[in-house]
This record gives C-alpha cells, sequence and structure tokens, in this order.
C-alpha cells in the first residue's frame, strides 16, 4: 500500500508537521510512505526513513504553475494508492486535492484538530470567512473521507457540515488507519477490476442462473483458475456492491472452483437498495429498472432478476411485443437486452424483440457497469 503524505508549508505552525511525522512514524511498517512538502519542511521530514520529494519554490508571479507542475510530476512518479493532505486553511493542499482528483487519485484529509465550526466575530471574518467559502470547504466537501484523532474532533467535523465521511484513529491504533486506507483503496472497486476479472463474473453468474456450462467453457475454466487472491477480492468486493455475492458462490460451487481463502465477505448483502418486484412480470420489472437506472440505484441484482423473468417468459411474444409497445417502454427493452446478452449471455431465443444497440445502449451500459452520472431520458 502506497501512501503520499502531503505537507502544506506552515511557518509559524510546525505543531501539524510534529503531528503529521507522528502519524507516518506510526505507520512505517504498515505501507509505503512518500512524503511532498515544500524545501524548508522537508528538511525535518527528512529525519524519517522515507522518500521525499521536494517542492521549490519560483517568481511570486510564476509559483502556483510551476508548484503544480512539480506536484504532478511527483504523482505521476509515486502513483500512490491514496493521497494524505496534513492540515487545513491552506490553498497549497486545497490545490493538492484538485489535482490529485481529477487525475483519478483518491485523497483523504486530517485536520489535526484546525478545523471546525466556526464562531461569527470580526476576527473569524477577517482570517476564516473569505478562505472558507473560496477553497476550504470545497476541499474538504470533495475529498473521499475525512480522519480524525478523537471524538471531540469528529464532532467538530461533524458540526461542519462539509462532510460526513468522518473515522477516528489514534495514534496508538494504527491497524485502525489501515483499515481506513483499505476502505478507502476498495471504493470503486469495479473500476479497478481487468478484463478478465469481470468475464470471470459475468460467466460464473450466467453459470449460476442459467445452469448452462457452455459459457464458462468456452471463456476456459482454467483461464478463471489462475486468477489471483487480489483479483478474487476485488470481484467479491464488486459482487458484494452490487449484491450477487450468493449468485456468485454459486457459481464456484457449480464449476467446483478453488478460491483462496479470506476472499469471501463476511456478510453478502451491504446496500439497502429495493429488489425488483417479480410480481409485477416482465413490463412492470422493466418500469422498475428503468427508475433504477434514472436515479443511479440499479445493481446487477436487479439486473440477474431481470435475466431470470427472461429465461422463465411464457407467455405469448407478439402480444408481449404489443404491451411494451403501448406502454412505450420497447426502445428500452430492446436496450436491456443488448445489455443482458453482454453480461450475462441473452440468447436471441429469450428475447420478445430485436435487441438494439445505439448511443442510448451505451450510456445504460455506463450507467449500469461504469457507474457513470450520464443519462438521458430519451432511453
Amino acid at each position: 500500500m502506497k501512501i503520499l503524505h502531503v505537507i502544506p508549508p506552515y511557518c509559524m505552525d510546525d505543531e501539524v508537521l510534529d503531528n503529521a511525522l507522528l502519524w507516518m512514524g506510526s505507520m512505517l511498517e504498515m505501507t509505503d510512505i512518500h512524503i511532498v512538502a515544500f524545501e524548508k519542511d522537508i528538511q525535518k521530514a527528512g529525519t524519517l526513513p522515507v522518500t521525499c520529494h521536494a517542492l521549490y519554490r519560483s517568481h511570486p508571479l510564476k509559483n502556483r504553475l510551476y508548484v503544480a507542475t512539480q506536484y504532478v510530476k511527483v504523482l505521476y512518479k509515486v502513483m500512490p494508492d491514496i493521497v494524505h493532505i496534513h492540515g487545513s486553511w491552506n490553498l497549497f493542499g486545497a490545490d493538492v486535492e484538485r489535482w490529485s482528483r481529477r487525475r483519478g487519485f483518491k485523497v483523504i484529509v486530517s485536520p489535526h484538530g484546525r478545523l471546525r465550526k466556526h464562531t461569527w466575530n470580526w476576527a473569524f471574518i477577517k482570517t476564516r470567512f473569505l478562505l472558507g467559502i473560496t477553497y476550504q470547504r470545497r476541499m474538504i466537501r470533495h475529498c473521499c473521507a475525512l480522519h480524525a484523532t478523537n471524538e471531540k474532533e469528529k464532532h467538530e467535523l461533524k458540526a461542519l457540515k462539509w462532510n460526513q465521511k468522518i473515522t477516528i484513529a489514534t495514534l496508538q491504533q494504527p491497524h485502525l488507519m489501515l483499515a481506513f486506507y483499505q476502505r478507502i483503496i476498495d471504493r470503486d472497486v469495479h473500476r479497478q477490476m481487468s478484463v478478465d476479472e469481470r468475464q470471470a463474473l459475468c460467466y460464473l453468474l450466467h453459470t449460476a442462473l442459467s445452469g448452462d456450462l457452455r459459457q464458462a467453457y468456452s471463456h476456459s475454466v482454467k483461464r478463471i483458475e489462475r486468477l489471483t487472491k487480489e483479483q478474487w477480492r476485488r470481484i467479491f468486493l464488486y459482487a458484494r456492491e452490487e449484491n450477487v455475492v450468493d449468485i456468485l458462490q454459486k457459481g464456484i460451487e457449480i464449476e467446483r472452483l478453488q478460491i483462496p481463502s479470506g476472499v469471501t465477505p463476511d456478510n453478502t448483502f451491504t446496500t439497502s437498495s429495493k429488489q425488483v418486484n417479480r410480481e409485477k412480470g416482465i413490463v412492470g420489472m422493466l418500469g422498475e429498472i428503468r427508475k433504477h437506472i434514472k436515479k443511479g440505484s440499479v445493481n446487477l441484482r436487479h439486473l440477474s432478476e431481470l435475466y431470470q423473468a427472461f429465461l422463465q417468459l411464457d407467455c405469448d411474444e407478439d402480444e408481449l411485443a404489443e404491451e411494451l409497445r403501448a406502454k412505450k417502454i420497447d426502445r428500452f427493452t430492446a436496450r436491456m437486452e443488448q445489455v443482458l446478452s453482454e453480461i450475462f449471455f441473452l440468447t436471441e431465443g429469450f428475447m420478445p424483440i430485436e435487441k438494439q444497440n445505439d448511443r442510448h445502449t451505451e450510456r445504460i451500459r455506463k450507467r449500469i457497469i461504469l457507474k457513470s452520472s450520464t443519462y438521458e431520458k430519451e432511453v
């Protein structure tokens, strides 16, 4: 686990730097630590056996651009799992959060007691009000989570209402900090999955739902068996997010696969998303799934239930197609058939109308698989 610790310049506040160094010292044996700071602060940080990256200032008119260029080079050189910013009320820290987030890196912030709900007085207006409305609030709202060192600091951060994702970990609890890092890394696990991992999940879900082993053989069970423990861990994490761990495990049992120990999550269901009501029939299910897609709450559990409904379809296809046209969801159905054929290998024999693959299908696909927020009402 590689962590890039960012120490903003604190000419008059050595306490933040000292706290940050204490935290890094407690995590030396657990993580691969890199530090980025300005040249004056890096001298003190150099007392730890870690890799340090110094930033240098330039002419005041060009300094911000010059520092940004240096930081981005360090960011891509280190390629950290997490960017950990220490302190607050500093424009450099806010810039680092934005530069890192826009390049797809996960960012957490440790204010070290420097961030609390303000008291409205003249001193606050002069020193903090403009800074808060220009960059500090944006930085805290956009970061992945906040780290508090005690219950009091957590309460103060919650009172701000800028970011409610707060975790407590003290210097005597480095294992909690390590678990916190791992939770942040595991977010958006679908973006970390390789093609082999996605294909293995799809084939195993298909095998569990249909009982058809031919698709799995076409992919080659040996290819699935070559997956590493880390790859299986990501597959199960994604399956847990999508509420299909039980289906995945059934597929593994049917294939008689031997998976590494310690990759199965403790609980099968972790989200509170509503399940599709199958009593309404396939037309009602399609309508519900369409609503879930618009809300961004659709998951593989919904699609697996729809896939099973297509497999168990027992009605006149012409009448069903007419009903879909009357409900004005025939084009949506055709696009969902295309998506189901890609994820669960739905064949044309179970499709009441001809599948359709167009730009609106691509938007549905991104909404489901990539969790993209892009969606248009035309679908």
